[in-house]
């Protein structure tokens, strides 16, 4: 049965027509994305997907700010009103990433064979709110840990889509995070209401919150003096791949060994 709209009877006029007239791949040029062979059969209709999914990030860093990369890309049009989720952006000691609210989007170029395929500015399309003229941003909720997008203009089925957004990492070593997408309230031909199911993103073997154990990258002992009996300024200069408490660095000590410790 078709739940959409009534069959014509029989007996209707020749000259009835449907009450909608749907588009081949809500494409504005009619192309079918991702197709294979079997897809010219008759009807055959394949389920709503992203077909482009893809996370990065940018440093593995424990505490240090890191850009989250996404390209994404559905197979069918997300129409205004329709809600895109990413999800399991965790962290394991509760590192607060940002505080929950409006997060900024940056635009991503996506480039193929030395063509940008994504548009000028993709992060447009979306809000922290529903029906909110204030674009360019998503809603971060810290306790959730999901970005939710919410879509203010139609978007086109096999349209790119690439943005960045920045989060802080976690401050204790842990693997990357099996991040996840879905999109709800999808209009779709006569059905109000389609969701795309939540799959899990393609990412890249460093993943999205993939956090390095802490350690000290870089050391560099110097002293000011070779003279014997002189005075000597002993300079220590290192990096930590992990922040420190000012607490931490205010006073020394020495043990029976001579050994410093800040």
């Amino acid at each position: 049965a078709n739940i959409c709209a009534d069959l014509p009877s029989l007996n209707r006029d020749a000259s009835w027509v449907p009450p909608f007239t749907p588009t081949i791949g809500g494409s504005d040029v009619g192309a079918i994305y991702d197709s294979i062979a079997r897809d010219v059969e008759p009807l055959r209709s394949n389920a709503p997907a992203f077909i482009t999914r893809n996370i990065a990030q940018t440093s593995s860093l424990p505490g240090q700010l890191n850009t989250i990369q996404v390209t994404i890309r559905a197979n069918i049009d997300l129409t205004d009103g329709s809600v895109v989720t990413i999800s399991v952006l965790n962290s394991l000691d509760n590192t607060v990433a940002r505080p929950t609210g409006a997060i900024a989007l940056t635009d991503l170029p996506v480039t193929m064979s030395g063509q940008d395929m994504s548009k000028s500015n993709d992060t447009a399309y979306f809000a922290s709110q529903f029906n909110s003229n204030v674009r360019n941003e998503g809603l971060w909720d810290d306790s959730a840990r999901t970005l939710t997008l919410y879509v203010g203009d139609k978007i086109y089925a096999g349209q790119y889509l690439a943005f960045s957004f920045v989060i802080r990492n976690p401050l204790c070593m842990q693997d990357a995070e099996p991040a996840c997408i879905r999109a709800r309230n999808i209009d779709v031909g006569c059905q109000r209401g389609v969701i795309i199911p939540r799959r899990k993103m393609i990412q890249p073997a460093v993943g999205p919150l993939k956090v390095d154990a802490s350690k000290i990258t870089m050391t560099d002992l110097i002293h000011s003096s070779p003279w014997p009996a002189a005075q000597n300024t002993i300079t220590l200069v290192f990096t930590l791949s992990v922040p420190v408490q000012a607490r931490a660095m205010a006073g020394y000590r020495t043990d029976p060994e001579n050994r410093i410790t800040l």
